[in-house]
C-alpha cells in the first residue's frame, strides 16, 4: 500500500534521477538544487517513518512474553514449505493478549502442515515467541535480523480458526513452479548440489548442506547462494540483449525483460538484495529506453532511497549492506583502482575489480563474521566466470524438466559437474595455511578511520592526466602498499588487557579469562538448555574478541552442562594449545571420551594437582581442590576449584563443588579474601554456605545459569548467602554476559544486557 510517505520518496527519487539522466534540461546549478531538494525531503521523510515505526513498536512490545498464548491475524505474502513444518509470513496483522488488541508489522506463523494460499486472510491462535537478543558479544541477535525484515514475533503450534478472502493467483502459481523446480533438481542432481542450485536458483537454503554452506562462506563464496545482482544481471541482460539484437524493440525487449527478472526475484523471495537488483534493472532498462547513458552510482543511490523510505531498519540489515558495498566495490572502487594501475590486460582488470568489491566489503565481512577469507579474491576470480554458465543451465534445466524429465537430465550434469568443481577449488583453497584469519569486530572508531582512508585512497587512484596512458611504478606501488596499509587496519590485533567474561551459555558455565600478560584461557562451556552453545554462543563470542587461541582451556568437571560446547569447538578444529584436568578428580566415560576427542585433535593434556599452578609472567592460576586426600564420589564433587590472581585481582572458579567441599576447603586450606566469585553449581542452596562466603567475602559474586531453568537455580538461600557477604551478585539468566576488565581507577564490572552502567570497584589491597 503506498502510503503518503512512499509517494513523496518516490517523486523524490524520480526527481533525481531525472536530474542525473539531464532530462531536466536546466543548468547544472539548477540540477544540484532540485537534487539536494530531493535528498532532504527524503531524509525527512525517513526520519518520519523511522519514528512512527518506532512509536508503534513501543506501543505494544512491552506486552509481548515468553510462550504466552495469542490470537492472530494477517494476510499470507510469502510461505516456506518443507516436510516438516509450513511458515507462513503475515502483514497487515492484528494480534490479541489478554483481550486487548493490537495492530502491528509482520508474524512468522508455524504449522506442522496444511495447504494456505498466498493472499488469504488466516486467523490463527498459538504459542507467541518473542524474537531473542545477543546474550554475548558476537552472538546472533534475532531480533535486529527480524526487526529489519519488519517481523516482530513468532507464534508457534498455532491452530487455524478461520481463513478468508481472495487467493493472490499470481504468486500461488509462482510458488508451484518454485516447488516443481526443486523437485526436479532434487531428482536429477546430487542431494549437496540439488540444495546448493535451490538456494541459487529460488533463495531457498531449507536443504542446503551444512558443511557445504560453511564451506562457501568461509571461501567467501557465499553470495552466490543467494538472490542478488549477479543472478537477475544474468537473467535479464541475457535476455534484454537478445531480444534486441532479433529485431526487439526497446520497449518489447525491456518490458518482457523487466517483466521476466520481476517474476524470479518474487519466485526467489524478493530479498533486500534482490530487490536493490531489481530497482538498479529498470533504471538501466529505463535509461537505455530513453537514449540517456545509464550511471550506476545514481541508480544505487536512488534504489536505496527508495527501500529505506519502506522500511529504515534495512539499514542495519546485513543483507543490504553487503549488497550495496558490494555493487559500490564495482562501480567505485574497481573503477578507480583500474584508472589507477592502468592495467594492460583484462585478467588484471577483472583482479582489480575483485579487489575493490573486497576493499569495500572487508570490514561488513569483520563486523558480522569476524574473520576474513584470505584467499576470496582468487577463489572468485576462478569461480565466478562459471557462475552464468551453472546459474543459466539450472534455470533452463528446472524449469525444461518440469514438463520433459528427460531433458532435465541432459541438461543439469552440466551445473552439477561445475557445483563439484567449484566444491574441489574451495576445499584445495581451504587446506591452505592461513586460509581462514579471525580478525575479532573492528569497532566503530576503526571503520571509520578505515572507510576514510580507503575514500582518500580511491580518490588518489581515480585522478589521472588526461591522455595518460600508462602508470608509473612508483604511483603503482603507493597504491599496491595504501591497500595493503588498510587490510592491516582490520588485520592489526586488538589490544589486549586483563579481563574476565561469565558469558550466558543459559543453563550452564563458559568463562573466558584474558591474564594480564595477554594469555587466553577458558573454563568449562557447556549448557543443558541451549543446543550449539559451543557453535553458536562460545566460538563467536572468542572470534569477536579476536581470540585466535585458547592457550588453557580448563575442565572443573565432565559434566554435559560444563562440556558439550568444548566437544564441538573440538569438531570445529579451533586452535587450542593444552587442555587441564584435575589430577583427582572423578574419572568416568564422559572423561575417557573427551580425552580421546583432545588427543585425536593432537592437543596437548594437563593433568593439575592440589596447590600447583601455571604461571605467566604477572598472573598465577591455582588448583587447590581437590587433593588427593578428599574422598570424590561423583562429578560434581571432584571439580577442580582455581584461584586466579593478578596485581590487586584474586578471583575463584568454583565449578559444581557442595557444601560438604565448601566445608573441607574452609577447614584445610587458608582462603583469601576474593574480589570475583562464581557461585559454585550455578548458585545451588546445596552449595554457597554461610560460612564458606564469609570467608571469601567477595565483591562480585557472578551466577551462571538458565532463565526458569528446572532445578530452581540461584536458590533463595544461596542468594542470601551471597547478598549478606558480597557487594554485588550478577546473574547471566538477567542481562547477559558479565564482564570484569581492570581499569586505571581499579576493575570494571560491566552487564552485557546494560553497558552504561558499569561501576567501578578499587584493587585488593
Amino acid at each position: 500500500m503506498l502510503t503518503k510517505e512512499k509517494y513523496i520518496l518516490l517523486a523524490a527519487g524520480i526527481l533525481s534521477v531525472m536530474a542525473s539522466f539531464e532530462l531536466i534540461r536546466k543548468r547544472r546549478f539548477a540540477r544540484m538544487l532540485i537534487q539536494g531538494g530531493a535528498f532532504l525531503a527524503m531524509l525527512l521523510t525517513g526520519m518520519r517513518v523511522t519514528d512512527r515505526e518506532l512509536t508503534k513498536i513501543a506501543a505494544y512490545q512491552a506486552y509481548i512474553g515468553e510462550k504466552q498464548p495469542v490470537a492472530c491475524q494477517g494476510r499470507i505474502y510469502r510461505k516456506e514449505v518443507t516436510d516438516d513444518q509450513t511458515v507462513l509470513y503475515l502483514k497487515d496483522c492484528i494480534f490479541q493478549v489478554k483481550s486487548v488488541n493490537y495492530s502491528c508489522n509482520h508474524i512468522l506463523v508455524y504449522f506442522d502442515t496444511g495447504q494456505y494460499p498466498i493472499g488469504k486472510t488466516i486467523v490463527v491462535k498459538g504459542v507467541l515467541y518473542p524474537l531473542s537478543e545477543a546474550r554475548n558479544e558476537g552472538n546472533f541477535n534475532e531480533k535486529a535480523y527480524y526487526r529489519a525484515k519488519q517481523i516482530d514475533f513468532k507464534v508457534k503450534q498455532a491452530k487455524l480458526l478461520g481463513i478468508y478472502g481472495e487467493t493472490n493467483w499470481f504468486a500461488e502459481k509462482l510458488f508451484a513452479l518454485a516447488e516443481r523446480l526443486k523437485s526436479v533438481y532434487q531428482k536429477e542432481m546430487s542431494p549437496q548440489n540439488a540444495g546448493v542450485m535451490m538456494g541459487m536458483v529460488l533463495g531457498d537454503k531449507s536443504q542446503l548442506d551444512s558443511e557445504i554452506k560453511t564451506m562457501y562462506q568461509k571461501s567467501g563464496l557465499s553470495h552466490v547462494l543467494c538472490v542478488s545482482g549477479l543472478h537477475l544481471s544474468v537473467i535479464g541482460l541475457t535476455s534484454y540483449r537478445f531480444l534486441k539484437k532479433r529485431g526487439g524493440t526497446y520497449r518489447g525487449a525491456g518490458l518482457f525483460a523487466g517483466s521476466l527478472v520481476f517474476c524470479f526475484a518474487y519466485m526467489s523471495g524478493f530479498d533486500v538484495s534482490a530487490r536493490r537488483a531489481f530497482l538498479m534493472f529498470l533504471f538501466l532498462l529505463a535509461a537505455d529506453g530513453m537514449g540517456r547513458s545509464y550511471d550506476s552510482l545514481t541508480a544505487l543511490a536512488a534504489a536505496g532511497v527508495l527501500l529505506l523510505g519502506g522500511n529504515p531498519f534495512l539499514l542495519f540489515y546485513p543483507g543490504f549492506l553487503f549488497s550495496f558495498a558490494a555493487v559500490t566495490g564495482v562501480v567505485v572502487a574497481g573503477k578507480a583502482l583500474a584508472a589507477g594501475f592502468l592495467p594492460e590486460h583484462a585478467l588484471l582488470k577483472n583482479i582489480l575489480t575483485s579487489a575493490g568489491i573486497q576493499l569495500m566489503t572487508l570490514p561488513l565481512v569483520c563486523s558480522f563474521y569476524y574473520e576474513i577469507p584470505v584467499y576470496a579474491v582468487w577463489i572468485n576470480l576462478i569461480l565466478l566466470p562459471f557462475m552464468g554458465v551453472v546459474l543459466g543451465c539450472g534455470l533452463i534445466g528446472g524449469i525444461l524438466g518440469t514438463a520433459v524429465p528427460r531433458l532435465a537430465h541432459l541438461i543439469l550434469w552440466l551445473p552439477d559437474l561445475l557445483l563439484l568443481f567449484y566444491e574441489k577449488v574451495c576445499g584445495a583453497f581451504l587446506a591452505l595455511p592461513c586460509a581462514q584469519w579471525i580478525t575479532g569486530s573492528p569497532g566503530r572508531a576503526r571503520l571509520i578511520v578505515y572507510y576514510g582512508l580507503l575514500a582518500v585512497l580511491l580518490f588518489s587512484a581515480g585522478k589521472r592526466t588526461e591522455g595518460q596512458k600508462s602508470t608509473g611504478m612508483r604511483k603503482r606501488l603507493c597504491l599496491g602498499g595504501g591497500m595493503v596499509l588498510l587490510v592491516g587496519i582490520l588485520l592489526f590485533p586488538h589490544k589486549k588487557q586483563m579481563e574476565i567474561d561469565v558469558l550466558d551459555v543459559g543453563q550452564g558455565d563458559g568463562i573466558y579469562l584474558c591474564t594480564s600478560d595477554g594469555i587466553s584461557m577458558f573454563f568449562d562451556g557447556g549448557s543443558s538448555s541451549v543446543s550449539g552453545v559451543g557453535t553458536y554462543r562460545i566460538l563467536p563470542f572468542l572470534k569477536a574478541k579476536g581470540v585466535r587461541r585458547i592457550d588453557y582451556w580448563f575442565v572443573s568437571h565432565t559434566d554435559a552442562d560444563h562440556i558439550n560446547g568444548l566437544e564441538e569447538i573440538l569438531q570445529l578444529d579451533y586452535p587450542i594449545g593444552t587442555v587441564v584436568f584435575p589430577e583427582y578428580g572423578y574419572r568416568d566415560a564422559s572423561l575417557e571420551k573427551l580425552e580421546e576427542e583432545i588427543e585425536r585433535n593432537g592437543i596437548m593434556i594437563c593433568y593439575l594437582k592440589a596447590k600447583e599452578s601455571l604461571r605467566t609472567k604477572n598472573d598465577r592460576i591455582t588448583c587447590i581442590f581437590p587433593t588427593a586426600d578428599y574422598p570424590v564420589e561423583d562429578a560434581n564433587a571432584g571439580s577442580m576449584v582455581l584461584l586466579y590472581e593478578t596485581e590487586g585481582f584474586r578471583g575463584l572458579f568454583t565449578g559444581d563443588i557442595s557444601k560438604a567441599e565448601e566445608e573441607w576447603l574452609t577447614e584445610k586450606t587458608k582462603l583469601p579474601e576474593l574480589f570475583f566469585y562464581k557461585a559454585a553449581h550455578h548458585g545451588s542452596n546445596y552449595s554457597n554456605s554461610e560460612d564458606f562466603l564469609k570467608v571469601l567475602s567477595p565483591e562480585v559474586c557472578v551466577v551462571s545459569c538458565g532463565a526458569n531453568n528446572r532445578y530452581g537455580h540461584p536458590g533463595k538461600d544461596a542468594v542470601a548467602h551471597m547478598e549478606a557477604y558480597a557487594s554485588e551478585i550478577c546473574y547471566t539468566m538477567k542481562g547477559g554476559r558479565i564482564r570484569i576488565r581492570k581499569t586505571k581507577e581499579g576493575f570494571a564490572v560491566q552487564n552485557y544486557g546494560k553497558p552504561l552502567e558499569e561501576k567501578v570497584y578499587p584493587v585488593l589491597k
